[in-house]
């Protein structure tokens, strides 16, 4: 049993997506840390590192990173430190998630990016010669916990599809750091279910994405026979991790207006976006789809 529970996020059809019937799974509704698949991370990794005995977190994001708030909420809710690695100079006036990990009282340590391995592990260093216990976390709840939240997330699926009477044909969502796509792609091969699952890179491009996502799954389910199952769209990664468009800014208004539901410029709105340019691309029609809003709408109001 987890130390906090993270409850079954809720799926809801919303309106046909291009000639196909539309489900969107609502992880941004998680209630912990203001949701998304950070806090499902995160509850593996705060397991871990109180069952290590550690008093401290450390773990690496930009001013925005949602994987950062939400270890910064996760230390101070159970009373450890936390301590920020951060790439750049510091901001003036924070706004959004970086204003949320001020007020959880998280450190920020900042550096150059070709100096943040180096300023990780000299962190990590300087607390140990304290005396103190720190765990480190990599940044976007990479690794082995990270891919075993969405691991128990596909079973979860599994379990609506069955009350909702439906099969999903397709699952797309954001592919960022690769865990999320890795946990849910061996939960997949493990219940033998024909669902594909598409990624819709963010930032890196292929082959390096999809070798990220592999590499997750094979340290987690140990089957290198798995290749044809990573399915990661590097088409609309739109000048790298952060970057704007107009495209994608309509796309969050119409989901907004349509629907209600906010989805943030720098992960789910790209992902939505791509989502429904692959759609026409490959010219998908009657198929039962499922997108995996994975949170983040703190980084939209910054």
């Amino acid at each position: 049993m987890l130390l906090f529970d993270v409850p079954a996020s809720p799926i809801q059809e919303l309106q046909p997506v291009l000639g196909n019937r539309f489900f969107i799974k609502r992880d941004d509704l998680i209630g912990f840390g203001l949701g998304g698949n950070k806090v499902r991370k995160m509850a593996f990794f705060i397991e871990d590192a109180l069952a290590q005995n550690a008093d401290v977190l450390v773990t690496y994001g930009d001013e925005q990173s949602n994987h950062c708030r939400v270890a910064a909420i996760t230390a101070a809710h159970f009373g450890l430190d936390c301590v920020l690695i951060r790439k750049g100079e510091p901001v003036k006036q924070k706004t959004g998630n970086g204003r949320i990990c001020t007020m959880m009282c998280a450190s920020d340590v900042y550096c150059t990016e070709k100096n943040v391995g180096q300023t990780i592990a000299g962190v990590l260093d300087r607390l140990k010669k304290e005396g103190r216990r720190p765990y480190f976390i990599p940044g976007g709840g990479h690794g082995r916990q990270g891919t075993a939240a969405y691991y128990d997330a596909f079973f979860e699926i599994a379990e609506q599809e069955r009350q909702l009477g439906v099969r999903f044909d397709m699952i797309f969502l954001t592919c960022g750091t690769g865990a999320t796509q890795a946990g849910l792609v061996c939960g997949k091969m493990d219940l033998k279910h024909p669902v594909r699952i598409v990624g819709i890179s963010i930032a890196r491009l292929n082959p390096r994405c999809k070798e990220v996502v592999m590499q997750s799954c094979i340290e987690y389910f140990d089957i290198k026979q798995m290749e044809e199952e990573i399915l990661v769209d590097d088409a609309y990664t739109m000048g790298g991790y952060g970057a704007r468009s107009d495209e994608v800014d309509k796309m969050i208004a119409q989901q907004l207006k349509e629907n209600q539901i906010l989805l943030d410029p720098v992960y789910t709105g790209k992902a939505f976006y791509g989502m429904c340019e692959h759609i026409k691309r490959e010219n998908i029609v009657g198929k039962t789809i499922l997108f995996l809003h994975t949170g983040g709408q703190p980084v939209f109001y910054a």
